[in-house]
């Protein structure tokens, strides 16, 4: 690759940390629901496997 012309107004401070850029609490509720999405896809593909376990035995001569 190319190498990046430096940048004069960049500047090293010493001793000073770095803060996140993440919103821990707005990150653990976007968890939280796609968790419980996922549980309800889960819950409708059991109870569609259900129903079409019992729509084949309904359908069978006898």
């Amino acid at each position: 690759g190319v190498k990046a012309p430096a940048d004069a107004s960049v500047r090293l401070a010493s001793g000073v940390l770095e803060s996140s850029n993440v919103n821990i609490a707005g990150a653990m509720v976007n968890m939280i629901d796609l968790a419980r999405d996922f549980q309800l896809q889960v819950k409708v593909m059991k109870n569609t496997d259900t129903n079409a376990a019992a729509s084949s035995q309904l359908l069978q001569p006898g």
